[in-house]
């Protein structure tokens, strides 16, 4: 693979990912038919998230093809979401942009 087949590659990494980064981005409401609560720490401010105080959640998954297992993302807010999703969002778009340049 030459440098220019490299480079679209990455471009098409970088692409696919901001695509399955929008389509994953989302409000999830607790299932209310649990036995048993569960909860999780939001991934930007650390606050407790349960089943049993909070109606509903925000989420999205981010992965790349060598990643086997995706990363999870969860929060208490789409305020705390926001905060996380804009700037892998941003950092994807730089890297997209960085490749291009060198082509200019």
């Amino acid at each position: 693979m030459d440098h220019e087949q490299f480079d679209a590659w990455t471009i098409w990494e970088h692409e696919q990912t901001l695509e399955n980064l929008q389509q994953s981005y989302k409000c999830k409401e607790f299932r209310k038919d649990l036995k048993r609560g569960w909860g999780f720490k939001c991934s930007n401010c650390d606050e407790k998230v349960s089943s049993k105080t909070h109606h509903e959640y925000w989420g999205f998954t981010i992965s790349f093809s060598q990643q086997p297992v995706p990363d999870l993302y969860r929060f208490c807010s789409k305020e705390c979401g926001d905060v996380i999703y804009n700037g892998l969002y941003q950092k994807h778009l730089n890297e997209i942009e960085l490749v291009k340049q060198k082509y200019r």
